[in-house]
């Protein structure tokens, strides 16, 4: 048997907009099974000690990094 441990953060960075802030996290290991669209949003919000609820979660393809997207002063 082999243990696994869960990815992590390895980086974050805030881009900020007019009207949107966009949140882009690094994880220690590319992030397989990650629901998409409002499933994603709603597994973040549900979370204890949630970041708030993003307008919108993706998986960045290009880069691997979780983009959470977010209405500027919330």
């Amino acid at each position: 048997m082999r243990d696994r441990i869960a990815p992590v953060a390895t980086k974050a960075r805030l881009h900020r907009g007019a009207v949107v802030d966009t949140l882009r996290i690094t994880p220690s290991e590319p992030l397989s099974g990650v629901p998409v669209g409002t499933t994603l949003v709603s597994f973040l919000t549900a979370r204890p000690g949630s970041l708030g609820a993003p307008l919108s979660a993706f998986l960045d393809p290009l880069t691997g990094e979780l983009a959470l997207t977010y209405l500027v002063g919330t």
